[in-house]
């Protein structure tokens, strides 16, 4: 069990982009993006959402939002 649930989002164009990128083939992208929990289904389990949708510097100063929010949870329940 998890106090808090936290999902990843990116497009499937996205993803699919990324995965041709590193290397692997649109066939094998699409099982494995496929295999995978629906990303809108996924989003109604989530407490919060990180957009993967641009840059990495975006994304850490998300995942920094997001820790500053979960530490002051965590604090306000001590």
């Amino acid at each position: 069990e998890y106090d808090k649930v936290i999902v990843v989002y990116s497009p499937k164009d996205l993803q699919l982009k990324r995965l041709i990128n590193k290397g692997y083939s649109r066939e094998e992208a699409l099982k494995r993006i496929n295999s995978q929990m629906d990303i809108e289904e996924k989003l109604k389990f989530a407490d919060f959402i990180i957009k993967n949708i641009s840059s990495i510097e975006d994304l850490k100063k998300q995942v920094k939002e997001v820790f500053t929010q979960l530490k002051r949870i965590n604090d306000e329940k001590s």
